[in-house]
Parts: structure tokens; C-alpha cells; sequence
């Protein structure tokens, strides 16, 4: 774990730990949700074990994916308690699906791969959660659950979702869930004007140049559809950076490693493809990021949400609970 990692772990770790002392009640996991700190290279996060729903978001690049990792290990270690790990990574469509997403909407280059809103297999993912809650409720329950598992390698970096039985397993009794995702959190606005006025004149205006206002609000649209997973969240944890713009470097550093992981030059995306990549969701960051940072996940004062932000580095140079 490199000095950056223990930082930002440490922060996330105290911070669910104490937010679970609060809000755990009987058996009932809680979901913990983690946003904005872009993932890190490919690797498997499911081997977290927790009874509380948290949300993670975090932006691209930055390293959910190990952070998770990290936090199942330490919460186990340091306070008992068994966390899975969910991530919205693994929930985009099918291939098939995504194809026939891009059939439907064949001017909007927005939905044209997957990552942005409307890419998503929600359904699922909600699906799933509401599984594990209940069987919490009988105490001799041991049921074992799928974790889906999504492998953004295939099909020349386009990706697809892999088979049930390559998914990963966890078995109740669980105390958190650990969800991350890059826009977790992030609210829709659906006023064109507002719209224009968030995405044209800031200074990646040339990057999203080849997006329409109604390719950005079908988008928004379709975050209208996130509500049914934020229900489940009681815990949220948002890592931002300093400058939007690392998130094009870490996207490019994860392309890289997955690379070296898999031994396969071919593999993931090449730089032009990671820029154009990027620049897809450098609409929705404009859109909605700022709101996050304002008013947080709640959108009123709880003690539940941590806020942290890293530079280029990935260094904690700010934090705040609100």
C-alpha cells in the first residue's frame, strides 16, 4: 500500500467505523456508498466483508478499486467486521445490450459505449442488494450471492459481463456492503439551460465540443433511474480531485496496468481511445460534481458522509465530514 493509499484508508476506514456504530441496527447490513475517486488498475474488489451499506464514489483512475480491497481487509482486521464489495463497474450491460442501447440512440455518441448513466444494469444491482438485506433478517441464514463480475478487457476494450459462474461468491451473514461507483451521488439536472451554462464555457469546452445539450440530458435522464440504489445508502464516501483533470492520467495509468496484469499489449484502451474514452463522462463531472461538493450525497448535515480530496499524487490534502 503505497503512503497516498494508507492515507486516504486510514480517513475512510475511521470514518465507516464510527458512522456504523451509529446507524447499524440488528442485522440489517449497511450499505456504504463510494464515489469519485477513479479506479484503480483492474483487479478484483469482492473480497471485502461488511454489514453496512456504504457508498463509495471516487474518480476514475484514482484507485477505488484497491481502496475497497483495503477496506474489506482492515475493517475485518480492526473491528470485526465482514464486508462484500460491490462495484457499479460490474453492472454495465451485456455487450449485446449495449449494442442495441447504441441502436436506439445512433446520434448521441454518449451512449455509444459503456460508463455514462443509462449504460447500466440497475436492476441488478438493486436485485442483489435487497437479497442479501433480507436474508440478514433470519440469524441462521448462510445463503451464498453472486457478485457480478464485468470484464472491460473483452472485445478489444469494449468489455462485457461475464458468465454467472465466473462471478464472485459471498455468504451471509455480511455487517457492510461496500458500493462504489464513479458517479454515485451525482443528482440529474434536467434544464437544458443549466445545462449549457455548466459544460460550455469551462475549460474542457473543446473535449465535449461533440456533445449536444440533449446528448448530456438524455444522459441526465437516465440518473433519475440511480434514486433506487441511493435509497440504500446510509454511509457515503466521496474522493475527489483537486483537478478534474487527473482524471484523464489515472484512466491512462489503469489502461496501462491492466496491460502489464494481463501480459496483452492488445488489451484495454490505447491513449487516443483512453482521451476520447474520458472525455464521455467529462460532461456529467461538470453537470453534477458541483453539487456534490456543495451539499454532499445527504443534501443536509448527517455526520455521514466523508469528503476527501487528493492531488496528482493521489495525496489526502483536504478532508471533511458533513
Amino acid at each position: 500500500m503505497s503512503p497516498s493509499d494508507g492515507d486516504i484508508t486510514t480517513a475512510v476506514v475511521a470514518h465507516i467505523a464510527q458512522c456504523h456504530a451509529r446507524v447499524h441496527s440488528g442485522r440489517k447490513p449497511v450499505v456504504v456508498g463510494i464515489s469519485g475517486y477513479p479506479s484503480a488498475p483492474a483487479r478484483c474488489a469482492h473480497s471485502l466483508a461488511l454489514q453496512t451499506d456504504s457508498a463509495f464514489t471516487r474518480p476514475q483512475g484514482a484507485g477505488k478499486t484497491t481502496l475497497v480491497t483495503n477496506l474489506v481487509h482492515i475493517l475485518h482486521r480492526d473491528h470485526a467486521l465482514v464486508a462484500v464489495a460491490m462495484s457499479l463497474d460490474d453492472l454495465y450491460l451485456p455487450q449485446h445490450a449495449l449494442a442495441e442501447l447504441q441502436q436506439r440512440n445512433p446520434h448521441n455518441p454518449l451512449l455509444e459505449f459503456r460508463g455514462n448513466p443509462g449504460t447500466h444494469d440497475l436492476a441488478l444491482g438493486v436485485n442483489l442488494l435487497q437479497e442479501i438485506i433480507a436474508s440478514s433478517a433470519d440469524p441462521s441464514c448462510r445463503l451464498t450471492f453472486r457478485i457480478p463480475k464485468y470484464d472491460k478487457s473483452l472485445h478489444n476494450g469494449r468489455g462485457d459481463r461475464l458468465p454467472p459462474e465466473r462471478w464472485s461468491e459471498v455468504t451471509a451473514p455480511i455487517d457492510i456492503i461496500l458500493f462504489e461507483g464513479w458517479c454515485l451521488g451525482f443528482r440529474p439536472l434536467l434544464d437544458p439551460d443549466e445545462i449549457r451554462a455548466k459544460t460550455v464555457n469551462s475549460k474542457f469546452a473543446n473535449d465535449i465540443a461533440k456533445f449536444s445539450i440533449a446528448d448530456m440530458l438524455d444522459v441526465q435522464k437516465h440518473l433519475v433511474e440511480f434514486e433506487a440504489l441511493y435509497n440504500f445508502f446510509e454511509i457515503f464516501v466521496h474522493i475527489r480531485a483537486e483537478d478534474l483533470g487527473h482524471v484523464y492520467e489515472w484512466r491512462q495509468e489503469q489502461e496501462d496496468t491492466m496491460r502489464e496484469n494481463l501480459r496483452d499489449p492488445n488489451a484495454g484502451l490505447s491513449a487516443s481511445q483512453v482521451k476520447d474514452f474520458v472525455s464521455r463522462f467529462m460532461p456529467q463531472y461538470l453537470i453534477c460534481l458541483p453539487s456534490l461538493i456543495s451539499d454532499g450525497f445527504f443534501q443536509k448535515p448527517t455526520g455521514l458522509q466523508l469528503q476527501v480530496v487528493i492531488d496528482r499524487n493521489r495525496q489526502v490534502i483536504d478532508q471533511h465530514v458533513f
